[in-house]
Order: C-alpha cells, then structure tokens, then sequence
C-alpha cells in the first residue's frame, strides 16, 4: 500500500464545495435545504453547514 499527503484537502464530492480565501464555501444547491447542494455553475450562492462539534460554519475548516 502506498499513502502520499496533499497540501491541500479536497472535497470527497465534486461540485458540491468553492474554493474561496481561507478555505472551502458550501454550494447552496436548490435551497438551503437541498442535502446534495450541486453549484452547477452558481458559485456565488452558499450555504451554512455545521461541524461535528456543533459550531455553524460558512468557510471549511476555518469556520469563519
């Protein structure tokens, strides 16, 4: 088995995250309640998301 590291992380799925200024931007998708939140082109539309210690995020992983 062979592992390398990244400097950056990426998103597990494409087309769900922006890369911005300090890290990564949800994609809003079709509502604020559209779990799959696809961008298809709309990167200008985000979302809130809520990390596994409850804190509600607008930017990965810096939580600005």
């Amino acid at each position: 088995m062979v592992l390398a590291l990244t400097e950056d992380e990426l998103p597990a799925v494409e087309d769900n995250w922006v890369k911005v200024s300090g890290g990564w931007k949800r994609c809003k998708g079709e509502s604020q309640e559209d779990m799959f939140a696809f961008c298809r082109g709309n990167v200008s539309d985000f979302k809130a998301f809520k990390m596994p210690d409850g804190r509600l995020c607008s930017i990965y992983p810096t939580c600005d």
